[in-house]
C-alpha cells in the first residue's frame, strides 16, 4: 500500500509529531508499505537521507506556502492508497482516498491560547462547551469540521476519544 504522508512539521525539527513520524514510517516500510512526505520545512533540512521521498515546503508567507502545500498534496494523492494526516490544521485538497487522521489535543483550544483571545488558565473541558465569541466558535466548527471529514481517527487515549466524540465525529 502507498501511504502519503501530510504533516505540518517532520525531522529533524523538535517536537512530538516530528519525532512520532521520524520512528513510526521506518515501521510502515518494514510492513510492506511505500511512503511519502509532504510537510513544512527548510532548505537546511533536506540534508538527511530518508528511505522515502520527503517533500519540504519553505515557509514563506502563509497564503503562498498554503497553496504550495496543497498542490504538492493534490498532485500525489492518484499515486496514494491511504492518506496519513500528522496534524489538524493543514492545507489540504478534498479526499477521495481514506483518510487517517492523527489528534493528540485540541487545536482550536491551543490556538486560542497562543493568540491571546482566551485567558491561559482556561480549562481545556470548558473551552469544548463554552459560549465565546463568533471568531472562537469559528475555529471550534473548522476543527470539528475538519475531523469529520476523517475516515478514522487515531487519539492517544480515552480521555482525548471522548473529547473528539464531542465535536460531533462518530465514535
Amino acid at each position: 500500500m502507498h501511504i502519503l504522508v501530510a504533516a505540518g512539521i517532520f525531522h529533524p525539527e523538535p517536537g512530538g509529531p516530528a519525532t512520532y513520524l521520524y520512528h513510526f514510517l521506518p515501521e510502515l516500510l518494514q510492513r510492506g508499505h511505500s511512503v511519502e512526505v509532504v510537510t513544512f520545512g527548510d532548505e537546511s533540512d533536506s540534508t538527511f537521507e530518508y528511505p522515502y521521498p520527503t517533500l519540504r515546503i519553505p515557509r514563506t508567507n502563509i497564503l503562498h506556502r498554503n497553496w504550495r502545500y496543497y498542490r504538492a498534496v493534490q498532485q500525489r494523492l492518484d499515486a496514494a492508497d491511504r492518506v496519513f494526516i500528522n496534524s489538524l490544521g493543514l492545507s489540504l485538497p478534498k479526499m477521495k482516498k481514506p483518510a487517517i487522521l492523527k489528534i493528540v489535543g485540541d487545536r482550536a483550544w491551543e490556538r486560542c491560547i497562543n493568540r491571546g483571545w482566551i485567558t491561559p488558565d482556561e480549562d481545556i473541558d470548558h473551552f469544548q462547551t463554552a459560549n465565546y465569541n463568533p471568531v472562537i466558535n469559528w475555529i471550534r466548527r473548522s476543527r470539528s469540521r475538519e475531523a469529520q471529514k476523517a475516515d478514522r481517527i487515531i487519539v492517544p487515549g480515552e480521555y482525548l476519544r471522548r473529547m473528539v466524540i464531542g465535536w460531533d465525529v462518530p465514535a
